[in-house]
């Protein structure tokens, strides 16, 4: 099912319903200036995200593990892999996202800040042996082809975890996170404010700041240099069924401070890839 009312993007799968700007500028918040950044509170249907909390809250077993750059654990969720997990919302929820309709409304909001060919392709599993067939000759007769594919990542970050700045991987095309705060724990404001995404900006004093548009996390000399050239202007903070994300470009720095606090910080990060 898919409707549009109001500015608004509403489809439903297996009984989750994901609601949509269906431009950037109609979000909750929106901004472009260092870069474009859009918030939404109430992704989904309230009863789905009730469920979904308490599922994502027992899952375990992360596979990959950043150790030495925060500590951040996750699991990727993606169309080769979905039937691996066990019936229920988070499994919808993840149906829901790989469907074409919300591609379709990638396309609309986001494809239109970034160079792509005349054909745009879209397969849910990377791994289909067509697929690879068609990247390969389109690389080798240069056909005007853009590839595209999801990813869903689920993660966990305890107390005393972050995630170092970055810009983001040179092949994304869309990143956003979705919050999952524990139903069953009071979260004060400044709480919210330390377990959100802080976005950063160029000092106005700053001579030559870092503009990397393929970036892995800042380390040494360089993260030294970044917090002295760089200031926080936006914290995107931890509430529940929200959403925050950015287009990404040279400067779309952003981190996951650490917080002192007890609390896994678990989220969904859902993210578009081009390959290339």
């Amino acid at each position: 099912m898919s409707v549009i009312i109001e500015n608004n993007m509403k489809y439903k799968v297996n009984n989750v319903e994901i609601n949509l700007p269906d431009q950037l500028k109609d979000f909750d918040y929106f901004t472009e200036d260092p870069f474009i950044i859009f918030e939404k509170k109430n992704f989904i249907d309230e009863s789905s995200y009730q469920k979904l909390v308490k599922e994502i809250y027992t899952y375990g077993g992360f596979q990959k593990t950043f150790s030495g750059s925060g500590d951040k654990k996750s699991n990727t969720i993606h169309g080769s892999n979905l039937f691996t997990i066990n019936d229920g919302t988070f499994k919808d929820f993840c149906s829901a996202i790989l469907h074409k309709n919300f591609f379709r409304w990638f396309k609309k909001t986001h494809l239109l800040f970034f160079k792509h060919k005349f054909l745009k392709i879209y397969f849910v599993n990377r791994k289909n042996m067509f697929l690879r067939i068609l990247h390969r000759l389109s690389k080798i007769l240069r056909l005007p082809i853009s590839v595209f594919y999801t990813e869903i990542e689920y993660s966990s970050i305890t107390n005393g975890g972050y995630i170092l700045p970055h810009t983001d991987d040179y092949t994304k095309r869309l990143s956003f996170v979705f919050y999952l705060p524990d139903i069953n724990k009071d979260f004060t404001s400044e709480m919210e404010k330390q377990l959100g995404t802080t976005f950063w900006k160029a000092q106005k004093t700053s001579v030559s700041p870092i503009k990397r548009f393929a970036s892995t996390f800042l380390k040494g000399k360089e993260i030294k240099d970044f917090y002295k050239d760089y200031e926080p202007f936006r914290t995107s903070t931890y509430e529940k069924n929200k959403i925050a994300g950015f287009i990404k470009s040279d400067n779309s720095w952003h981190s996951v401070e650490r917080f002192d606090f007890v609390h896994d910080r678990r989220a969904i990060v859902i993210n578009v890839y081009e390959w290339l």
